[in-house]
Protein backbone atom coordinates (compact mmCIF):
# COMPACT_ATOMS: atom_id res chain seq x y z
CA UNK A 1 0.00 0.00 0.00
CA UNK A 2 1.00 3.57 -0.90
CA UNK A 3 -0.14 6.59 1.78
CA UNK A 4 -0.71 9.84 0.16
CA UNK A 5 2.12 10.64 -1.73
CA UNK A 6 2.80 11.03 -5.90
CA UNK A 7 5.71 8.28 -6.00
CA UNK A 8 5.20 5.07 -6.86
CA UNK A 9 7.70 2.24 -5.91
CA UNK A 10 8.34 -0.90 -7.34
CA UNK A 11 10.44 -4.45 -6.66
CA UNK A 12 12.04 -6.30 -9.19
CA UNK A 13 11.30 -10.17 -9.37
CA UNK A 14 13.15 -12.94 -7.23
CA UNK A 15 16.02 -14.24 -8.62
CA UNK A 16 17.07 -17.09 -7.32
CA UNK A 17 15.43 -16.53 -3.84
CA UNK A 18 17.08 -13.19 -3.61
CA UNK A 19 15.05 -9.44 -3.46
CA UNK A 20 15.89 -6.43 -4.87
CA UNK A 21 15.61 -3.37 -3.67
CA UNK A 22 12.65 -0.56 -3.89
CA UNK A 23 12.75 1.66 -6.59
CA UNK A 24 10.81 5.42 -7.63
CA UNK A 25 9.27 4.55 -10.61
CA UNK A 26 6.02 7.16 -12.22
CA UNK A 27 4.03 8.83 -9.85
CA UNK A 28 0.57 7.77 -9.29
CA UNK A 29 -2.00 10.54 -11.25
CA UNK A 30 -3.95 11.65 -7.79
CA UNK A 31 -2.31 11.42 -4.22
CA UNK A 32 -4.82 9.59 -1.58
CA UNK A 33 -4.27 7.98 1.65
CA UNK A 34 -7.11 5.53 3.41
CA UNK A 35 -7.53 3.32 0.10
CA UNK A 36 -7.62 0.09 -0.54
CA UNK A 37 -4.80 -1.80 -2.91
CA UNK A 38 -5.72 -5.15 -4.72
CA UNK A 39 -3.28 -7.52 -6.71
CA UNK A 40 -4.75 -9.68 -9.61
CA UNK A 41 -4.68 -11.07 -12.67
CA UNK A 42 -1.21 -9.48 -13.42
CA UNK A 43 -3.09 -5.90 -12.92
CA UNK A 44 -2.41 -3.51 -9.24
CA UNK A 45 -5.87 -1.59 -8.17
CA UNK A 46 -6.04 1.26 -6.09
CA UNK A 47 -9.77 1.61 -5.00
CA UNK A 48 -10.97 5.08 -3.64
CA UNK A 49 -9.79 6.27 -0.33
CA UNK A 50 -8.75 10.22 0.54
CA UNK A 51 -7.20 13.12 -1.25
CA UNK A 52 -6.64 16.82 -0.96
CA UNK A 53 -10.34 17.34 -1.86
CA UNK A 54 -12.02 14.72 0.81
CA UNK A 55 -13.34 11.46 -0.75
CA UNK A 56 -12.38 9.66 -3.98
CA UNK A 57 -14.82 7.39 -5.57
CA UNK A 58 -12.12 6.17 -8.40
CA UNK A 59 -10.50 2.97 -9.51
CA UNK A 60 -6.93 3.72 -11.12
CA UNK A 61 -5.29 0.28 -11.86
CA UNK A 62 -1.62 -0.33 -13.76
CA UNK A 63 0.20 -3.68 -14.59
CA UNK A 64 2.30 -5.04 -12.42
CA UNK A 65 4.52 -5.55 -15.89
CA UNK A 66 4.87 -1.70 -16.60
CA UNK A 67 8.08 -0.37 -17.82
CA UNK A 68 9.19 0.55 -14.11
CA UNK A 69 9.22 -3.29 -13.41
CA UNK A 70 11.48 -3.79 -16.72
CA UNK A 71 7.85 -5.81 -17.74
CA UNK A 72 9.02 -8.77 -15.78
CA UNK A 73 6.66 -11.84 -15.60
CA UNK A 74 7.33 -14.71 -12.88
CA UNK A 75 6.44 -17.91 -12.43
CA UNK A 76 7.03 -21.12 -9.78
CA UNK A 77 6.40 -24.11 -11.95
CA UNK A 78 6.58 -27.39 -9.87
CA UNK A 79 6.90 -29.85 -12.41
CA UNK A 80 6.79 -32.89 -9.97
CA UNK A 81 9.43 -35.54 -9.89
CA UNK A 82 9.27 -36.85 -13.61
CA UNK A 83 7.88 -34.10 -16.06
CA UNK A 84 10.35 -31.87 -18.35
CA UNK A 85 9.53 -28.38 -19.44
CA UNK A 86 9.54 -28.33 -22.83
CA UNK A 87 8.30 -24.88 -24.22
CA UNK A 88 6.77 -21.79 -23.78
CA UNK A 89 4.18 -20.55 -26.17
CA UNK A 90 3.26 -16.19 -26.50
CA UNK A 91 0.42 -14.63 -26.43
CA UNK A 92 1.66 -11.01 -26.98
CA UNK A 93 -1.74 -8.85 -28.39
CA UNK A 94 1.01 -5.56 -27.84
CA UNK A 95 3.32 -6.61 -30.16
CA UNK A 96 6.19 -6.52 -27.60
CA UNK A 97 9.69 -8.85 -28.48
CA UNK A 98 11.16 -11.06 -25.77
CA UNK A 99 14.18 -9.55 -24.43
CA UNK A 100 15.03 -12.64 -22.49
CA UNK A 101 13.77 -15.61 -20.69
CA UNK A 102 15.54 -16.23 -17.18
CA UNK A 103 15.11 -19.26 -15.21
CA UNK A 104 16.98 -21.30 -11.93
CA UNK A 105 16.46 -24.59 -10.60
CA UNK A 106 15.94 -26.09 -7.39
CA UNK A 107 15.93 -29.64 -6.48
CA UNK A 108 12.43 -29.12 -4.39
CA UNK A 109 10.07 -26.55 -3.12
CA UNK A 110 12.24 -25.71 -0.34
CA UNK A 111 15.46 -25.80 -1.69
CA UNK A 112 17.31 -22.50 -2.26
CA UNK A 113 17.45 -22.34 -6.01
CA UNK A 114 20.55 -22.14 -8.28
CA UNK A 115 22.42 -19.72 -10.36
CA UNK A 116 20.43 -18.04 -13.01
CA UNK A 117 20.50 -18.66 -16.31
CA UNK A 118 19.68 -16.22 -19.54
CA UNK A 119 18.39 -17.36 -22.99
CA UNK A 120 18.07 -14.91 -25.45
CA UNK A 121 14.73 -14.05 -26.61
CA UNK A 122 12.58 -14.29 -29.63
CA UNK A 123 10.26 -12.31 -31.88
CA UNK A 124 6.71 -11.84 -30.68
CA UNK A 125 4.03 -14.20 -30.92
CA UNK A 126 6.68 -17.03 -31.51
CA UNK A 127 6.91 -20.52 -29.84
CA UNK A 128 9.84 -20.62 -27.42
CA UNK A 129 11.46 -23.69 -26.77
CA UNK A 130 13.16 -23.87 -23.54
CA UNK A 131 15.13 -26.69 -24.17
CA UNK A 132 16.02 -27.04 -20.53
CA UNK A 133 15.48 -31.01 -20.63
CA UNK A 134 14.83 -30.46 -16.35
CA UNK A 135 13.42 -33.04 -14.76
CA UNK A 136 12.28 -33.35 -11.05
CA UNK A 137 13.25 -29.75 -9.94
CA UNK A 138 11.20 -26.48 -9.30
CA UNK A 139 11.73 -23.86 -12.19
CA UNK A 140 11.96 -20.25 -11.46
CA UNK A 141 10.93 -18.48 -14.63
CA UNK A 142 11.29 -14.71 -15.56
CA UNK A 143 10.25 -13.28 -18.87
CA UNK A 144 11.77 -9.84 -19.90
CA UNK A 145 9.89 -7.74 -22.70
CA UNK A 146 11.37 -5.11 -25.04
CA UNK A 147 9.65 -2.01 -23.68
CA UNK A 148 10.89 -0.16 -26.87
CA UNK A 149 8.21 -1.79 -29.00
CA UNK A 150 5.48 -0.52 -26.93
CA UNK A 151 6.14 3.01 -26.23
CA UNK A 152 3.01 4.21 -27.41
CA UNK A 153 1.34 2.15 -24.88
CA UNK A 154 3.00 2.13 -21.60
CA UNK A 155 3.37 5.85 -22.14
CA UNK A 156 0.21 7.09 -22.34
CA UNK A 157 -3.28 5.35 -23.59
CA UNK A 158 -5.58 3.61 -21.33
CA UNK A 159 -4.55 5.36 -18.64
CA UNK A 160 -1.15 4.08 -18.71
CA UNK A 161 -1.57 0.47 -18.75
CA UNK A 162 0.53 -1.93 -20.50
CA UNK A 163 -0.88 -4.89 -22.14
CA UNK A 164 -0.42 -8.70 -20.25
CA UNK A 165 2.10 -10.73 -21.61
CA UNK A 166 0.27 -14.25 -21.19
CA UNK A 167 2.07 -16.98 -21.45
CA UNK A 168 1.77 -20.80 -21.34
CA UNK A 169 4.83 -23.56 -20.29
CA UNK A 170 3.98 -26.77 -21.75
CA UNK A 171 5.73 -29.85 -19.65
CA UNK A 172 5.56 -33.40 -19.76
CA UNK A 173 6.69 -36.19 -18.09
CA UNK A 174 10.53 -36.74 -18.57
CA UNK A 175 9.53 -40.58 -18.46
CA UNK A 176 7.98 -42.45 -21.11
CA UNK A 177 8.67 -46.21 -22.51
CA UNK A 178 11.22 -46.42 -25.79
CA UNK A 179 8.69 -46.17 -28.63
CA UNK A 180 8.50 -46.69 -32.63
CA UNK A 181 10.95 -49.90 -32.29
CA UNK A 182 12.38 -51.52 -35.66
CA UNK A 183 11.99 -55.38 -35.65
CA UNK A 184 15.31 -56.96 -34.91
CA UNK A 185 16.87 -60.10 -37.66
CA UNK A 186 18.68 -63.26 -36.13
CA UNK A 187 20.80 -65.52 -38.82
CA UNK A 188 22.99 -68.60 -38.50
CA UNK A 189 25.93 -67.07 -38.48
CA UNK A 190 27.30 -70.60 -40.42
CA UNK A 191 25.12 -72.80 -41.35
CA UNK A 192 28.33 -75.58 -41.91
CA UNK A 193 29.93 -74.40 -38.54
CA UNK A 194 28.61 -74.51 -34.93
CA UNK A 195 28.95 -70.50 -34.48
CA UNK A 196 26.05 -69.60 -33.18
CA UNK A 197 23.14 -67.29 -34.39
CA UNK A 198 23.46 -63.29 -35.24
CA UNK A 199 20.90 -61.61 -33.60
CA UNK A 200 20.67 -57.66 -35.03
CA UNK A 201 19.01 -54.53 -34.24
CA UNK A 202 18.76 -50.66 -34.82
CA UNK A 203 20.60 -48.37 -32.34
CA UNK A 204 17.79 -46.59 -31.54
CA UNK A 205 14.15 -46.34 -31.62
CA UNK A 206 11.93 -43.56 -32.62
CA UNK A 207 11.68 -41.92 -29.22
CA UNK A 208 13.83 -43.56 -26.69
CA UNK A 209 11.53 -41.80 -24.23
CA UNK A 210 13.94 -40.28 -21.89
CA UNK A 211 14.87 -37.45 -22.81
CA UNK A 212 18.36 -37.76 -23.00
CA UNK A 213 19.01 -38.66 -19.32
CA UNK A 214 20.21 -41.53 -17.47
CA UNK A 215 21.99 -44.63 -19.28
CA UNK A 216 20.38 -46.48 -22.07
CA UNK A 217 21.26 -50.19 -22.15
CA UNK A 218 20.30 -53.30 -24.27
CA UNK A 219 19.01 -56.88 -23.35
CA UNK A 220 18.68 -59.87 -25.77
CA UNK A 221 16.02 -62.59 -25.02
CA UNK A 222 15.37 -65.91 -26.53
CA UNK A 223 11.90 -67.11 -25.67
CA UNK A 224 11.81 -64.55 -23.99
CA UNK A 225 14.16 -65.42 -21.51
CA UNK A 226 16.98 -62.65 -21.26
CA UNK A 227 20.75 -64.33 -22.64
CA UNK A 228 22.23 -60.74 -22.72
CA UNK A 229 21.72 -57.48 -20.72
CA UNK A 230 22.79 -54.47 -20.17
CA UNK A 231 24.62 -54.30 -23.60
CA UNK A 232 26.01 -50.37 -23.84
CA UNK A 233 24.14 -48.00 -26.02
CA UNK A 234 25.24 -48.28 -29.47
CA UNK A 235 25.96 -51.93 -29.62
CA UNK A 236 23.36 -53.19 -32.69
CA UNK A 237 24.47 -56.87 -32.66
CA UNK A 238 25.02 -60.32 -30.36
CA UNK A 239 25.85 -63.82 -30.98
CA UNK A 240 24.25 -66.08 -29.21
CA UNK A 241 26.65 -69.40 -28.66
CA UNK A 242 24.28 -71.09 -26.53
CA UNK A 243 21.25 -72.47 -28.20
CA UNK A 244 20.96 -76.16 -29.10
CA UNK A 245 22.35 -77.23 -32.42
CA UNK A 246 19.29 -77.29 -35.03
CA UNK A 247 16.40 -75.78 -32.45
CA UNK A 248 14.18 -72.78 -33.66
CA UNK A 249 14.09 -69.91 -31.17
CA UNK A 250 12.45 -66.55 -31.08
CA UNK A 251 14.89 -63.74 -30.59
CA UNK A 252 13.62 -59.95 -29.58
CA UNK A 253 15.48 -57.32 -28.44
CA UNK A 254 14.62 -55.10 -25.18
CA UNK A 255 15.35 -51.23 -25.18
CA UNK A 256 16.02 -49.95 -21.88
CA UNK A 257 16.41 -46.39 -20.93
CA UNK A 258 17.20 -43.87 -18.85
CA UNK A 259 14.87 -43.60 -16.93
CA UNK A 260 14.38 -47.78 -16.83
CA UNK A 261 11.81 -48.07 -19.04
CA UNK A 262 11.66 -50.73 -21.11
CA UNK A 263 10.16 -52.26 -24.90
CA UNK A 264 11.02 -55.12 -26.76
CA UNK A 265 11.08 -55.45 -30.27
CA UNK A 266 8.20 -57.13 -31.57
CA UNK A 267 7.52 -59.84 -33.04
CA UNK A 268 10.70 -60.74 -32.92
CA UNK A 269 12.64 -63.57 -35.35
CA UNK A 270 13.29 -66.94 -35.55
CA UNK A 271 16.67 -68.68 -36.34
CA UNK A 272 18.50 -72.09 -35.18
CA UNK A 273 22.40 -72.65 -35.34
CA UNK A 274 22.30 -74.75 -37.53
CA UNK A 275 25.63 -77.45 -37.78
CA UNK A 276 25.32 -79.51 -41.06
CA UNK A 277 27.70 -82.75 -40.85
CA UNK A 278 25.38 -85.14 -42.89
CA UNK A 279 26.68 -85.90 -46.41
CA UNK A 280 24.70 -86.43 -49.46
CA UNK A 281 23.53 -90.13 -49.83
CA UNK A 282 26.46 -92.29 -51.64
CA UNK A 283 26.98 -92.60 -55.22
CA UNK A 284 26.39 -96.80 -54.64
CA UNK A 285 26.92 -99.43 -57.30
CA UNK A 286 25.57 -97.02 -60.16
CA UNK A 287 29.05 -96.06 -62.13
CA UNK A 288 28.90 -97.09 -65.69
CA UNK A 289 31.85 -96.73 -67.98
CA UNK A 290 31.24 -97.20 -71.64
CA UNK A 291 33.73 -95.76 -74.14
CA UNK A 292 32.54 -92.88 -76.92
CA UNK A 293 35.28 -92.40 -79.45
CA UNK A 294 38.26 -90.84 -77.71
CA UNK A 295 36.36 -90.96 -74.22
CA UNK A 296 35.73 -93.46 -71.40
CA UNK A 297 32.02 -91.86 -70.54
CA UNK A 298 31.86 -92.44 -66.84
CA UNK A 299 27.76 -91.71 -65.60
CA UNK A 300 26.06 -92.85 -62.45
CA UNK A 301 22.77 -92.03 -60.90
CA UNK A 302 21.79 -88.83 -59.26
CA UNK A 303 21.45 -88.62 -55.98
CA UNK A 304 18.33 -86.89 -54.24
CA UNK A 305 20.11 -84.31 -51.81
CA UNK A 306 18.49 -80.52 -51.15
CA UNK A 307 22.07 -79.42 -50.47
CA UNK A 308 23.94 -80.81 -53.00
CA UNK A 309 27.33 -78.69 -54.30
CA UNK A 310 28.72 -80.85 -56.74
CA UNK A 311 30.23 -84.67 -57.51
CA UNK A 312 33.56 -85.20 -57.21
CA UNK A 313 35.27 -87.97 -59.95
CA UNK A 314 38.64 -90.29 -59.08
CA UNK A 315 40.80 -92.19 -61.18
CA UNK A 316 43.07 -94.78 -60.52
CA UNK A 317 45.67 -97.09 -62.36
CA UNK A 318 44.58 -100.17 -60.43
CA UNK A 319 41.17 -101.31 -58.58
CA UNK A 320 42.69 -102.19 -55.59
CA UNK A 321 44.87 -98.86 -54.40
CA UNK A 322 43.85 -97.62 -51.10
CA UNK A 323 40.50 -94.47 -51.14
CA UNK A 324 40.93 -91.67 -51.46
CA UNK A 325 44.92 -91.42 -50.86
CA UNK A 326 45.65 -94.00 -53.97
CA UNK A 327 43.36 -92.20 -56.47
CA UNK A 328 43.72 -88.70 -58.15
CA UNK A 329 40.89 -86.48 -58.56
CA UNK A 330 39.95 -86.21 -62.48
CA UNK A 331 37.31 -83.06 -61.91
CA UNK A 332 34.03 -81.80 -60.28
CA UNK A 333 31.28 -81.95 -62.46
CA UNK A 334 27.82 -80.47 -61.44
CA UNK A 335 25.61 -83.29 -63.28
CA UNK A 336 25.96 -87.42 -63.41
CA UNK A 337 28.53 -87.91 -66.01
CA UNK A 338 32.32 -87.39 -66.62
CA UNK A 339 34.29 -87.87 -69.83
CA UNK A 340 37.40 -88.89 -69.20
CA UNK A 341 40.40 -89.48 -72.52
CA UNK A 342 41.03 -93.19 -73.60
CA UNK A 343 44.77 -92.57 -73.98
CA UNK A 344 44.99 -92.50 -70.20
CA UNK A 345 46.36 -94.57 -67.85
CA UNK A 346 43.23 -95.35 -65.53
CA UNK A 347 41.59 -98.07 -65.39
CA UNK A 348 39.41 -97.76 -62.47
CA UNK A 349 36.68 -94.84 -61.37
CA UNK A 350 35.23 -93.80 -58.43
CA UNK A 351 32.84 -91.12 -57.83
CA UNK A 352 31.20 -89.30 -54.37
CA UNK A 353 28.78 -86.82 -53.77
CA UNK A 354 29.23 -83.03 -52.38
CA UNK A 355 26.77 -80.93 -50.50
CA UNK A 356 27.02 -77.13 -49.64
CA UNK A 357 29.14 -77.46 -46.32
CA UNK A 358 31.92 -79.96 -47.92
CA UNK A 359 30.89 -82.77 -46.22
CA UNK A 360 31.82 -85.78 -48.51
CA UNK A 361 30.17 -89.27 -49.00
CA UNK A 362 31.64 -92.16 -48.49
CA UNK A 363 31.60 -93.86 -52.33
Amino acid sequence: MISFDVDAISRSAPSGGSIANWTATTSFPTPRYGHTSVAYNGYLYVIGGYGAAGSLNDVQFTTLQGPACRAAYSKLIDIGSDMLVQSVQFSNSAGKGITNLNYAVAPSATAVFGPRTTIPGVSPGLPYTTGLNICGQYVWVRFELDDTLSATIDGGGLNGRTDILDFTITYSPCCNAPSGLTNNTAVDVDSCVDTGVRISWAQDPTNWGDNNIGIRTYDVLRDGSAIASGLAYGTTSFVDTTGINGQTYTYTVRYNNGCSLSLSTAPGAQAADNYDIMPCPNIGNTLFVVKSGVNAVISWTAVACADLANYRVYGSISYNAPFPSGWTILGNPGSPTWNNPLSSSYIAYKTISINSCGNTSSN
